[in-house]
């Protein structure tokens, strides 16, 4: 008997929970649009919003980093792509709807500046997660 589970690979870069203001731009909208980001990494980072984009959207984001120096909370100008959206319909339900983002960096400076600037600020912490599961053959039961 053969049983799959899927097993969650692990993340690039540890993300930094910040609430911080950000701006959006899309094919769909005309003008910037103000958002929340709620966790940020050089990576990608997580939008609270009402209306997310759908997955594989272009867009770009500009965004003031949450630096401990004056000189690093210059604004930063990023590429990104929508990999990820949730929507929380029902009232009781804890999570707020949003979307991730994924960067695509062309310049690799900018990851780098991004991810000197996440340094010192605490991860988001999360309840733990299930033990990934691999697929397993068993040849006899007992």
């Amino acid at each position: 008997m053969l049983q799959t589970v899927e097993v969650l690979p692990p993340r690039s870069e540890v993300r930094r929970h910040v609430d911080i203001e950000c701006q959006l731009v899309a094919d769909v909208w005309d003008v910037p649009i103000d958002h929340r980001v709620m966790d940020l990494s050089s990576q990608g980072m997580w939008l609270a919003c009402d209306y997310p984009l759908h997955v594989g959207e272009e867009v770009v984001v500009t965004l003031t980093p949450p630096a401990r120096d004056a000189a690093a909370r210059e604004p930063v100008f990023l590429f990104g792509r929508v990999c990820r959206v949730a929507m929380h319909r029902r009232a009781n339900e804890q999570k707020q709807a949003g979307m991730a983002i994924q960067f695509v960096h062309d310049d690799p400076a900018t990851a780098e500046r991004l991810a000197a600037a996440l340094v010192g600020i605490p991860p988001k912490l999360r309840a733990p997660r299930k033990r990934a599961q691999e697929c397993v053959w068993v040849d006899e039961l007992n």
